[in-house]
Formats: structure tokens, sequence, C-alpha cells
């Protein structure tokens, strides 16, 4: 069977079917490390392919950014067991306590995960979170000679983040739960409109934002109090 292009109409937001990850028909499509029984296993979708027409958001992405395409599960078959695998690196293969655990029933299994066998053995571990997931807006109040800075934790873990202000010569500390919004109103009065803030979050060493410049009021105003400093 040939590669093929699907004919529904606007492809791109049909559904199709994702392709059975279950033991039985991937072993099937494995065939001994031949990998040539994916057709009679999975089904005729397995050829179906896409175009830059069809998907023109992901094939941005693709040109835009690296496209990890050597990425391999560690078992062959279903979603539970393969993360068992790569927490524990066990899926009860001896056949003790529900093993071997072959689909995704979760029926509660008895595998130390390797931050328990870690703290058994009183070694000290640590799990990298990822980058952190923020947003900051700035909101300008011309009339009240006030900026506004909007920081919304869009990610999914709480996160600690430290905000610099460089003219105040001070940082304060916030904790901001997934979802969850700061607004936070400076004046610029003493600093005669200029800011200059850096906004830096402790579970991801990388991120930095930074956020600087003057208030423009139509007034007169003076010279950058930190030139030259």
């Amino acid at each position: 069977m040939l590669p093929f292009h699907p004919t529904a109409p606007d492809l791109g937001l049909q559904f199709f079917e994702d392709l059975p990850h279950d033991w039985r028909t991937t072993h099937e499509a494995w065939n001994g490390g031949k990998y040539d029984h994916w057709v009679p296993s999975k089904g005729t979708s397995t050829m179906a392919f896409l175009t830059r027409d069809d998907l023109p958001f992901h094939f941005a992405l693709a040109d835009a950014f690296t496209v990890c395409d050597a990425y391999h599960c560690s078992f062959l078959g279903p979603t539970d067991p393969d993360r068992y695998h790569m927490w524990t690196g066990w899926t009860g293969n001896d056949g003790k306590n529900g093993g071997p655990v072959l689909d995704n029933a979760e029926a509660g299994y008895d595998f130390s995960t390797y931050p328990e066998v870690l703290n058994a053995a009183g070694i000290s571990w640590k799990a990298d979170r990822g980058r952190a997931d923020l947003t900051v807006e700035t909101i300008y109040e011309p009339a009240r000679n006030t900026l506004v800075l909007e920081i919304h934790n869009a990610g999914v873990r709480v996160e600690d983040l430290q905000i610099d202000d460089a003219y105040a010569r001070e940082r304060t500390a916030h904790r901001l739960a997934p979802g969850e919004r700061l607004t936070r109103r400076v004046s610029l009065e003493r600093s005669f409109g200029w800011y200059d803030f850096t906004l830096r979050v402790d579970s991801d060493p990388a991120f930095r934002r930074q956020v600087a410049g003057h208030l423009e009021t139509g007034n007169d105003s003076m010279s950058d109090p930190l030139l030259g400093r």
C-alpha cells in the first residue's frame, strides 16, 4: 500500500482516529524488528499524510523550531507501562504483584520509582521542571504618571519570582499559583517617568524579562537618573 492523501474537505480540521497503541498490534507491526506489518496491524491510516496546505500552523512551527524526530518510547505498547518504565525501569517482568503490565488498567503496582530509590539510599536529587511560562504586560497611565505591571502565570506549577526595580533599588518577592495574575502599580514620580524592572523566576534560571523605558506624558521631564551610574 502506498502513502495517500485523504480527500475530506477542510482536511486540517477533520478528526483522524489515532493508530492503536496496544501491546498486541504494536508487536505485530514490529514483527521481530522488520517493522513491515504496520498496515495489517494498525490499519490503512498508517499511510495517510497531510500537506502544508492542510496544516499551515504546524508546518510553520516545524520551519521555525528544531523538530525532535528521533523520539523513541521504552515500551512497545500503551501509555501507562511506558511511563512506568520511564520512572522505574520496570514493568513487572517477573510476573509478580500484577506484572507484567501490558495495558492501562492502573491496577496499582509496587515498583519503586527512581526518586524513591534515591531517597531510601539517602541520596539527594533534583528534577528539572522545565521552562517557566509567565507573561508580562505593561499598561501606561500617563494621567497618574503610573506604570502597571501585569504578570500572568500561564504554566501548570507554582512559581516564585522576584522583581528588581532599578530606580527604587529594591527587590520584591511574589508567589503565583497556576493561572494566577499579579497586578502591580508603580508610581514614576520620583524617577521622573523612567522605569526599569527585571523579572526572574527561581525554577528557571534562564527566564529573564526586562521592561524599561520612559513614560511620556507630554510634559517637561528630566534626563534618565541612572545615566552615568
